[in-house]
């Protein structure tokens, strides 16, 4: 429950098990956006470093052909 959200549906004339429920709600979409953030960090993370990977490959390979 977010304390926030139930505040906000108590002031909006929510019933106390409304705000309670709408407030639940909002704890779970939170949770969701806070997963879906952390997956797509993850997923940028790991293709920078595959992006840098690749690069210092790319790299030594040239080194290789140059010597």
């Amino acid at each position: 429950m977010t304390l926030e959200a139930y505040h906000k549906a108590i002031n909006q004339g929510f019933s106390e098990s409304e705000a309670c429920k709408i407030a639940d709600e909002a704890f779970e979409q939170y949770q969701i956006d806070q997963a879906q953030y952390a997956a797509e960090a993850e997923a940028q993370y790991a293709a920078e470093a595959e992006a840098l990977a690749q690069a210092e490959a790319e790299a030594k390979t040239a080194e290789r052909g140059e010597g």
